[in-house]
């Protein structure tokens, strides 16, 4: 923990959470695109979305340092209705990885059959999250229902 909250690793992880984000911006505006060095194109080009590069890794951590330093252990909205959603799909992780899978494969096909639209995305989007929470709510709820479990709040 001491690691994660030492100022010179929040500093570098906001640096590069930033940094990354104009690398993003850069595949939108061709202004910023001319801002990118050639060596750093190399490194980064092609994205592999699939796999766990290294940089995405790279990019998770420093998000995790950031909302790790940002949001207070016990924060109120924590325990709110409103996030509890959240924390069921946090309890119950992997099972919600693998039937997110599944809905993103049939996100994919009602997008390219139906519509990609940006309201269809987003009303995609948007039942997805509705329907990995209820899961994962539903999933805790019958694993209480089996045995007792430590939860997370």
């Amino acid at each position: 923990m001491p690691l994660v909250t030492s100022r010179p690793v929040i500093m570098l992880s906001a640096a590069y959470l930033i940094w990354s984000l104009a690398v993003a911006m850069s595949w939108i505006s061709p202004a910023l695109e001319l801002a990118v060095p050639q060596l750093l194109k190399g490194l980064i080009y092609p994205i592999n979305k699939p796999d766990l590069d290294p940089l995405r890794l790279l990019h998770f951590l420093a998000l995790a340092v950031c909302v790790t330093n940002l949001v207070p252990a016990h924060w109120a909205a924590l325990r709110s209705r409103v996030l509890l959603g959240a924390v069921r799909c946090g309890e119950n992780s992997l099972e919600v990885y693998c039937v997110g899978v599944l809905l993103s494969l049939a996100a994919y096909i009602f997008l390219r059959t139906v519509s990609d639209g940006l309201l269809a995305q987003v009303m995609v989007t948007g039942t997805g999250i509705a329907l990995l929470t209820v899961f994962a709510t539903l999933l805790t709820w019958f694993t209480g229902l089996a045995a007792p479990r430590v939860r997370l709040l």
